[in-house]
């Protein structure tokens, strides 16, 4: 009898699983089992992972100078998938830098010798036909933004389609169905309504993402530079040369967030943009902004000390060059 009934609570116990991974709404009861079960993944991996492990990596034809990294720096002066990109932009309506930053990400840290990005469709998507093309990294970027734009029509915004890209369509409209556009109401309706597994999957990809594209956007935080930005600190920022007294600005729009004096920097504000992303900037002489301050792109948030200013930028655990950011295209 005792084995009868063992054997009856793990049928139990694998039904309240299986319910919960997929989101069949039988009892909540069951649900939140299925949610007390599921730990959250850690959390050691930076949410911008662009170059993961060989086995989540695509295969590239093999041989001298037929795949590059796609990295950072590489996403900023490698500019010959622009073209392409922004006409597939046009042609489905979606921004280009968060294009540019779904395709650079889903290509697993791998791009074709001609700079055209190489993404890995999701499960579920057939991708047989593409390796037949005589340019499968071509095929593959026009495929993926397809993909993507079906999604949205789907799911209804962009965000449900970047949701979609990583754990399915079904989901994500359970997940998103009837949530504002604000990123942080996306993630939080995520963290309510998916279990852990889930939600860590699709949260790290939307903001990686999402925080790509936006600071790929960033402006620089003064008005009134006198000299180019000189090399960064081992904080990953960089030291800007501002007049004294001289506006320091929002570089892209985002709240208050942390205001304080650092020992070594001075009075520093950091500004929060949602999803892990945020600006540090620091040796101010004043702070002209509260915490919680709503910031549009060029909102004045302090005046510069003496010294200079320093500019850290940080997704998550992972710093953010600025300069490669804000730099002009080379001509070589």
């Amino acid at each position: 009898m005792n084995r009868n009934r063992g054997l009856l609570a793990l049928v139990c116990t694998l039904i309240a699983l299986t319910c919960a991974l997929f989101q069949v709404p039988i009892v909540s009861g069951l649900v939140w089992l299925g949610h007390s079960l599921s730990q959250p993944l850690p959390e050691d991996l930076p949410p911008l992972a662009i170059a993961l492990s060989p086995a989540d990596t695509p295969q590239l034809p093999r041989g001298p100078g037929q795949a590059q990294p796609v990295t950072l720096v590489e996403m900023r002066w490698d500019q010959r998938a622009d073209p392409e990109v922004r006409r597939l932009a046009g042609q489905y309506g979606l921004p280009f830098t968060l294009l540019k930053s779904h395709l650079a990400l889903a290509s697993c840290g791998v791009a074709a010798a001609d700079g055209m990005f190489w993404p890995r469709l999701p499960a579920g998507e057939d991708d047989s036909r593409l390796k037949k093309q005589p340019d499968e990294a071509l095929a593959r970027t026009r495929a993926a933004a397809a993909v993507l734009a079906r999604y949205r029509r789907e799911t209804g915004s962009i965000a449900g389609a970047l949701t979609a890209w990583k754990i399915g369509v079904v989901r994500s409209q359970h997940a998103l169905g009837g949530v504002g556009l604000g990123i942080e109401e996306v993630t939080d309706a995520l963290r309510r309504r998916l279990p852990a597994f889930d939600f860590n999957a699709a949260r790290r990809y939307l903001c990686s993402v999402w925080g790509l594209s936006l600071a790929l956007e960033a402006g620089w935080p003064a008005q009134n530079l006198r000299a180019s930005p000189q090399a960064g600190t081992k904080d990953g920022g960089v030291s800007l040369s501002v007049p004294a007294g001289g506006a320091i600005v929002a570089p892209m729009e985002g709240s208050v967030g942390w205001i304080g004096h650092n020992g070594r920097q001075g009075l520093c504000v950091e500004i929060v943009h949602g999803c892990e992303l945020r600006t540090t900037l620091c040796g101010l002489a004043e702070v002209l902004v509260r915490p919680g301050k709503r910031l549009r792109p060029g909102s004045i948030v302090g005046r510069a000390a003496p010294g200079g200013t320093w500019f850290g930028l940080d997704l998550g655990s992972y710093h953010l060059d600025p300069r490669v950011l804000r730099a002009e295209p080379r001509d070589d």
